[in-house]
């Protein structure tokens, strides 16, 4: 029974690849066309495009049309009132984020001072009073050096 189902793909596989319809592809010798869409802009050799960090309008300009610059020449001033109101609002919102970030430790110092505070006035009666017992000769001298 192996053998028909073999006869019967062969025959399959002979009958596919003949193309019915007689059509043949051959290649041609001819010209290759392309065309390639893009767009762009259009630069003249050794132009530059120059642009600010700031944005307003021009106040003054230093140099003229086809003067060379060095790298670092200012070109012309721009007035830029909000710029300058952004770098202050900015140093503004810098210090009061550090006043923020500083606040739990400008706490801990003031119950720091505020502890040794208290410290010292409590040392300070308890010398009063063991000086007022060594006056009244009570007491040793060791224990009067360990208050004082």
């Amino acid at each position: 029974m192996s053998i028909p189902i073999i006869l019967l793909g062969l025959l399959f596989f002979i009958f596919s690849c003949s193309n019915g319809s007689g059509e043949r592809i051959s290649p041609e010798l001819k010209s290759i066309t392309e065309s390639v869409y893009a767009s762009g802009n259009i630069k003249a050799i050794d132009q530059y495009d120059a642009f600010t960090n700031a944005s307003g309008p021009i106040q003054e300009i230093f140099v003229e049309e086809g003067d060379s610059v060095a790298i670092g020449t200012p070109l012309l001033a721009v007035f830029s009132e909000r710029e300058k109101l952004s770098r202050e609002n900015a140093e503004l919102a810098k210090s009061y984020a550090d006043l923020q970030a500083n606040q739990s430790r400008l706490r801990d110092l003031q119950l720091s001072i505020d502890l040794n505070k208290s410290k010292m006035q409590n040392d300070s009666l308890l010398f009063v009073r063991q000086k007022s017992l060594h006056d009244q000769n009570i007491g040793t001298e060791i224990e009067f050096e360990q208050k004082s």
